[in-house]
């Protein structure tokens, strides 16, 4: 299944070692970003570096081990959903997101409540995504209860 996160969802991984971080890194689905997000990310770096108490070296070790994982989407992919995306959101910082899943027949993962007004793409919470996406097992890993890997099974809803 495919997910264009949001920035929201890689600053979350990126502040700490929390459920966003190992949902994106152990369970095997494919996850896209549009090419915008970097420069979000890098806005917000000295924020995450003194949030996390980490240093300079630490956060870019984490930004790349996360876009191990995501696949950055150059604005070529998506550049012809976006009139359609301006009209479907009314936050236009939000348009490269939903374009670039509605090129990629994909879903969204946000935190951000303003995705849902749309009808286009189907937006999910973390909360939502745990709920659906993630067995009663694999969701006490998550909360440390136990280790978490790759083959930890995925609910076969999809």
């Amino acid at each position: 299944m495919k997910f264009v996160l949001d920035t929201n969802i890689i600053l979350s991984a990126l502040i700490k070692d929390s459920f966003t971080r190992k949902i994106i890194t152990n369970l095997g689905f494919e996850f896209f970003t549009p090419s915008f997000t970097l420069t979000e990310i890098m806005k917000y770096k000295n924020y995450i570096c003194k949030k996390s108490q980490i240093r300079e070296e630490k956060f870019v070790f984490l930004l790349n081990k996360i876009l191990e994982y995501v696949k950055i989407i150059p604005t070529e992919l998506y550049k012809n959903n976006i009139d359609k995306s301006m009209r479907l959101i009314e936050d236009h910082k939000d348009v490269p997101f939903l374009a670039c899943a509605i090129s990629l027949d994909s879903n969204i993962w946000s935190n951000d409540a303003h995705f849902k007004k749309q009808k286009k793409i189907k937006v999910f919470t973390t909360d939502e995504f745990v709920k659906k996406f993630l067995k009663k097992a694999d969701f006490r890993a998550l909360k440390g209860i136990g280790k978490f890997t790759r083959k930890d099974r995925v609910k076969d809803r999809f």
